[in-house]
């Protein structure tokens, strides 16, 4: 998350979207549905060349992940 915050920071595309690519893939792996969609769209935001929806994306992405984090979590408590 922080490496995408960064790459997007720097208007680094390229990273940008090698970096939402993994993590869609490794979100979609554990379940976080939400955060693998949004990573799918700043994914496709950055093969456009698309900063502003890469910027205007990445606070829902954070929110995302820190969501995905506290639900695993639970889990691995629980059980």
């Amino acid at each position: 998350i922080n490496e995408l915050k960064r790459a997007i920071e720097d208007n680094d595309v390229t990273s940008s979207a090698s970096i939402a690519h993994q993590i869609k893939g490794a979100s979609a792996n554990v379940g976080g549905t939400q955060l693998s969609e949004l990573a799918m769209h700043m994914e496709q935001a950055a093969k456009a060349d698309d900063l502003a929806t890469l910027k205007s994306i990445m606070p829902q992405l954070e929110s995302s992940f820190v969501s995905l984090q506290q639900e695993i979590k639970q889990s691995i408590e629980v059980a």
